[in-house]
């Protein structure tokens, strides 16, 4: 086998490596990507778990605070009259709007705290796809570039070689053949 035909291989082989390198490199972005955005999801999917629950728990006050004022007023109408009734009743309705405050803060607590769950995975993923080693084209470029080198130092050694034993050379025998020496003495 010729020399140009191993340093041939040899820069393949480099560059081989480093696309295996790079796949390799690609494939944990991509992996650390997909999971991010699963997070994601589920992260929305409770935000609006969350969302439905308070809108249930708003339904579920109003409707009891509707009952609660309609079965004041009726008792009230019954037997009061004047100030008490009506203190009656719009305390009634402050023990229900202080409990859908209540519900409305908790929903927005919640908000609040899949924003910074986001922002953190965010952050880690961010901080994951910086760490990972991708190859290096200038250590390729060198890599083929040594192999390149090596073959034609190799060459000259050949040549120096079949010049000291009075052998001549051939550049087309070393690179192509594997051996630069001919028989005919000079």
């Amino acid at each position: 086998m010729g020399m140009a035909v191993a340093g041939g291989l040899g820069i393949i082989s480099k560059v081989m490596d480093y696309n295996s390198q790079m796949d390799a490199a690609n494939s944990k972005a991509k992996a650390a990507t997909q999971a991010q955005d699963m997070k994601f999801q589920d992260y929305e999917i409770e935000r609006q778990d969350a969302f439905d629950s308070t809108v249930n728990q708003l339904t579920n006050v109003a409707i009891k605070q509707n009952q609660q004022v309609g079965a004041v007023k009726t008792a009230l109408g019954e037997t009061m009259k004047g100030n008490t009734a009506r203190l009656l009743e719009r305390n009634t309705q402050g023990d229900s709007e202080r409990s859908a405050s209540q519900i409305k803060n908790n929903y927005q607590q919640k908000s609040g705290e899949i924003d910074l769950n986001k922002e953190s995975t965010a952050l880690s993923t961010t901080s994951y796809l910086s760490s990972i080693k991708k190859p290096s084209t200038t250590a390729l470029v060198l890599g083929a570039t040594t192999t390149a080198y090596n073959v034609y130092q190799s060459g000259q050694t050949a040549q120096a070689d079949a010049t000291t034993k009075g052998v001549g050379f051939s550049w087309d025998n070393y690179l192509w053949k594997g051996s630069g020496a001919t028989i005919t003495p000079k």
